[in-house]
């Protein structure tokens, strides 16, 4: 990795992958409705804020919360495949001009069951 990541764990690195990932599956801009606002989906982990430095184009705070939601989804997914699953983390939701509108926390976005007995439901 180039220095500025030297200091993140492999988690960390995992996101900004994740992060980068995720911008070339954005739509184009030709298929971008003129009524999208900007939303930052900035990741706050227990020791970290990890901005989302570009933001992404969506109709509104739900479409943002949804977006969020698969993102946490995501790299919960790619964290159990490595064997350790953070559920302290979430995304925050910022508008363009940097302003707190809402977070998707990961331990509210995932039902994990023993037995068929909910030991953790969603939120």
């Amino acid at each position: 990795m180039d220095a500025p990541f030297s200091g993140y764990s492999d988690t960390h690195r995992r996101v900004v992958d994740w992060a980068l990932a995720a911008k070339s599956r954005r739509a184009p801009a030709l298929q971008r409705s003129t009524t999208m606002s900007l939303f930052h989906l900035n990741l706050r982990t227990s020791t970290d804020f990890i901005p989302d430095e570009d933001g992404t184009e969506l109709a509104d705070l739900a479409a943002a919360e949804d977006s969020a939601t698969r993102s946490a989804r995501e790299m919960m997914s790619a964290e159990v495949c490595d064997g350790d699953l953070q559920l302290d983390e979430s995304i925050e939701i910022h508008d363009a001009q940097g302003r707190y509108l809402s977070a998707i926390r990961f331990r509210d976005v995932l039902k994990i069951r023993l037995g068929g007995r909910e030991i953790m439901a969603r939120g």
